[in-house]
């Protein structure tokens, strides 16, 4: 997977379950921290929405969600908007337009974007989208006087089905281009042929690839019990949420032996008694895992034989390291793990954040031993009950004290971590 990829750099989220108001930075590798009922939970269900959003509709995010009295904040007026905001980095995008005032052949690269819902329930809910793209135009003509490229941000706001409105505002200043106040009418041939008309802003969203970013946030709580039970081969071949389905996606990984043979080495790292991990088809075309330890002389042991930790793990590489879905959030990774594997689990998660962008929730003190804290995240709750978020930050005499004194597992145990 290569490197220079789409990444959500910021969200901000208003009026949603627990969050009234909060608004984050996010890198390659996240670390959330946070007590019980913090609301870790709710922020994670923010991905989640916006990706049920695009992936199954509005209304059917919204059910999903357990209807809109479940989505609104419960301090909040019932007829708050509720706010979505994601900016995120896109791999120069190029399009191609005219602008129909010149005439003048342009095409548009797109480095970034910043896309926002805002969802209003009153007698109906209405959705409104708003995309602010930054970026350059380039002049199509080949004449040799042909005006350079000019930095610019460009606006549609609309309705995700209609017609958008435009507005393209110069950040040099450059007097070739109309003013901010100017609203001009483009014709894109990739999305609407001979029209001439601007296209739905949905179409603007699909054409620098913000829809296949959306739909690709992945959120995985692994539940080692169902990881164990088998599964159907009726099932899908991407990983479930819960990893109940981690036999299956392992029969088709294993078809490749350079796949099956990096798996191994993955495994071997965190649990260095399996000697083999393999599946078998049994009754009511059901598959299952089964493993083989150094231990034992072909002893072959089945996946409900495995322990907890042993099913965790082996569904956390496969979502770490095969998986190609991204963003990842991954909940509570350190479930029914010894403390002394979680550090190699934080260094194979840094090390694949190389290539794809990982959040984390965890409630681990020991996790944090491990950490880059530049890459920690305090969730809590503040006197009203809604959820707040903020870059962990050892500033100030206490703070930097207990740091060096205590170590910051030891400021979580406490309880002391972000107060």
């Amino acid at each position: 997977m290569a490197s220079n990829r789409k990444m959500i750099q910021k969200i901000y989220i208003h009026n949603f379950k627990s969050i009234e108001d909060v608004c984050i930075e996010l890198g390659k590798f996240n670390i959330f921290i946070g007590s019980n009922a913090s609301g870790k939970s709710n922020f994670v269900q923010a991905f989640k929405f916006i990706h049920d959003c695009f992936a199954f509709g509005i209304d059917n995010s919204v059910s999903m969600q357990g209807g809109w009295d479940e989505i609104q904040n419960a301090n909040l007026p019932k007829n708050e908007k509720t706010v979505i905001e994601i900016t995120a980095s896109v791999e120069g995008v190029r399009w191609p337009f005219v602008w129909t005032e010149s005439d003048r052949p342009y095409g548009a690269k797109i480095t970034g974007a910043k896309y926002s819902m805002t969802f209003e329930h009153k007698q109906k809910m209405q959705v409104s989208d708003n995309l602010e793209m930054v970026g350059e135009l380039i002049p199509l003509s080949k004449k040799k006087n042909s005006a350079k490229n000019i930095p610019v941000k460009i606006i549609a706001r609309g309705y995700s089905d209609k017609k958008s409105e435009l507005e393209i505002i110069n950040t040099e200043g450059n007097k070739e281009l109309p003013s901010s106040e100017t609203k001009p009418s483009l014709f894109i041939p990739d999305l609407i042929g001979s029209g001439g008309l601007m296209p739905p802003l949905n179409k603007l969203i699909e054409l620098i690839d913000l829809n296949d970013l959306f739909q690709e946030i992945s959120i995985f709580d692994i539940t080692p019990k169902n990881a164990k039970k088998g599964a159907t081969y009726k099932g899908m071949l991407t990983l479930e949420e819960d990893g109940g389905n981690i036999a299956l996606v392992l029969k088709d990984l294993f078809k490749d032996e350079g796949k099956k043979k990096e798996f191994h080495i993955y495994a071997s790292q965190l649990i260095p008694e399996i000697k083999e991990i393999a599946t078998e088809d049994i009754g009511d075309r059901t598959v299952q895992l089964k493993l083989e330890e150094n231990y034992f002389e072909e002893k072959i042991f089945s996946g409900m034989c495995l322990s907890d930790g042993t099913a965790n793990i082996l569904a956390l590489i496969y979502a770490i390291y095969f998986d190609k879905s991204q963003p990842k959030i991954i909940e509570e990774p350190e479930k029914n793990l010894h403390p002394s594997l979680i550090g190699n689990l934080v260094e194979m998660m840094e090390d694949a954040s190389d290539s794809l962008q990982i959040m984390v929730t965890t409630h681990s003190p020991v996790m944090l031993r491990y950490i880059n804290i530049e890459n920690l995240n305090i969730v809590s709750r503040d006197e009203k009950g809604n959820t707040r978020i903020s870059k962990y930050s050892s500033k100030g005499e206490v703070d930097s004290y207990l740091l060096d004194e205590f170590g910051i597992d030891e400021m979580m145990i406490e309880g002391v971590l972000g107060k």
